[in-house]
């Protein structure tokens, strides 16, 4: 039903918005950078800002999301399908350059 289908959507608009957007990416990327200072590694707070990035690149889907579960526009999935294998690419450089910088 429609009903159901905006209630979905809705919760994973917010789970993505949730900590101030991105899917807890930004709040991940705020702990970086304070880590950072505290642990003096220039690495990980230029990492703490690509994640605040990333979280943007959500906050996008998201915004797609929405525009979807209102319009039935399934144009929007090609854009979002695109949008996430983005999003995958740099999470796993990121998360991988984390890796190395804590070593």
């Amino acid at each position: 039903s429609s009903f159901r289908s905006e209630c979905y959507s809705d919760g994973i608009c917010q789970l993505i918005y949730a900590a101030g957007g991105g899917i807890f990416r930004r709040m991940y990327g705020e702990f970086l950078i304070e880590a950072a200072v505290i642990i003096k590694n220039v690495s990980i707070c230029t990492l703490g800002n690509r994640f605040i990035e990333i979280a943007e690149q959500w906050d996008a889907v998201s915004e797609d999301m929405w525009q979807l579960a209102q319009s039935a526009d399934t144009a929007l999935l090609e854009k979002m399908s695109v949008a996430i294998s983005e999003i995958y690419e740099a999470e796993k450089i990121s998360y991988l350059a984390l890796l190395e910088a804590i070593q």
